[in-house]
């Protein structure tokens, strides 16, 4: 999602955010390191001429990946060939055309390692592989709960469909739901999306559904599913109504979100407009490993006045939207983003 999408996000966030009341304070401890759980997911191997290009899903907190290969399938750390590696994607060259390789990948971090991801494979080859045909429309949907932690969160669903990633031609007259309730088509020229606020239990299965006709074809349909946080962070740290110091460093701390696997907790600060005044730049909230309940927010970046904190856990990739859960058959971009924020006001002066 462009940065004036999740400008647009934000805001709502924040108007829902002002009638929220607070919730109890208390001590916080220093991030620690600790043992990676989620393994990379999403592995792909893409054949060139005499090469393979690795990609997946980055893990939070790695800081390294180790790739094992080998010509022999069931490729296994054990009986692997090691790269070590912080790019992503890895481009493996010097290899055989013809020749079938296959790899696994695994998260670093000074604790140790991940379990290996599923495996993937690629043959080199000298001729150019056929182009896959069109990716479709873009579809990038969101679903958030917002509140304090309660059990009561108010909701909020955004889905944009255009006709491809450029974004250039948003699409009107699609169906779009969730668990089949339909959303309102928002023709604003700064908005343009699906909305709605429907509301769930948590650790519910939310499913997507855009169906788009398109002239003289028949109706495609495409969908995703995944399930809503049974937990939401609850800030401890700041308490409601706190005061920051314009220019100084302040300890955020929450309470655990549940569950962790393949997400982030996602922490930001916005101002009465919904603009994003932390972190500086207006594209995204800061991404924090879910091994670590604490961050750290600089008021450096904030003028006097009044703000609210969010602190989420939410799909991966929600702060930047590159990843999510995949939509198939869409256009690059496109994903469907779970998450479930609580929101603390707070005075800088």
């Amino acid at each position: 999602m462009n940065p004036k999408r999740w400008i647009s996000l934000v805001a709502v966030i924040a108007v829902a955010a002002v009638v929220l009341t607070g919730c109890g304070g208390g001590g916080g401890t220093a991030p620690v390191i600790a043992a990676l759980t989620d393994r990379p997911s999403g592995v792909t191997a893409t054949a060139g001429n005499g090469q393979v290009s690795v990609a997946w899903t980055a893990v939070a907190g790695a800081t390294s990946y180790n790739i094992y290969w080998s010509t022999s399938p069931g490729v296994a750390p054990a009986s692997g060939t090691r790269i070590n590696t912080k790019a992503i994607p890895y481009i493996q060259t010097g290899l055989a055309n013809g020749t079938t390789y296959h790899y696994v990948v695994t998260a670093v971090n000074a604790v140790g390692e991940t379990a290996a991801s599923s495996e993937a494979s690629a043959t080199p080859s000298a001729t150019p592989p056929t182009p896959p045909p069109s990716s479709g429309p873009l579809i990038q949907a969101v679903f958030l709960g917002l509140g304090l932690g309660g059990t009561s969160p108010s909701w909020l669903q955004q889905v944009s469909v255009y006709t491809d990633s450029t974004r250039q031609t948003p699409i009107k007259n699609a169906l779009v739901t969730m668990n089949d309730i339909p959303l309102t088509f928002n023709n604003l020229s700064s908005v343009r999306r699906y909305e709605g606020t429907l509301s769930i239990p948590r650790g519910t299965t939310v499913t997507l559904r855009v169906t788009i006709s398109p002239p003289l074809a028949a109706p495609v349909t495409y969908s995703a599913s995944a399930t809503q946080y049974t937990t939401f962070p609850a800030v401890t740290t700041p308490v409601p109504g706190s005061t920051w110091s314009a220019g100084g460093a302040n300890t955020v701390v929450w309470t655990a979100g549940a569950p962790t696997l393949g997400a982030t907790y996602e922490v930001g600060v916005v101002d009465s407009f919904g603009r994003i005044a932390f972190p500086a730049g207006n594209v995204g909230f800061l991404e924090v490993p879910t091994n670590s309940t604490s961050a750290v927010v600089s008021a450096g970046s904030l003028t006097a006045g009044s703000y609210q904190l969010l602190v989420g856990i939410a799909t991966a990739g929600m702060g930047s939207f590159t990843g999510g859960i995949p939509i198939p058959d869409t256009a690059t971009g496109s994903g469907l983003w779970i998450g479930g924020f609580s929101a603390v006001p707070v005075t800088v002066q």
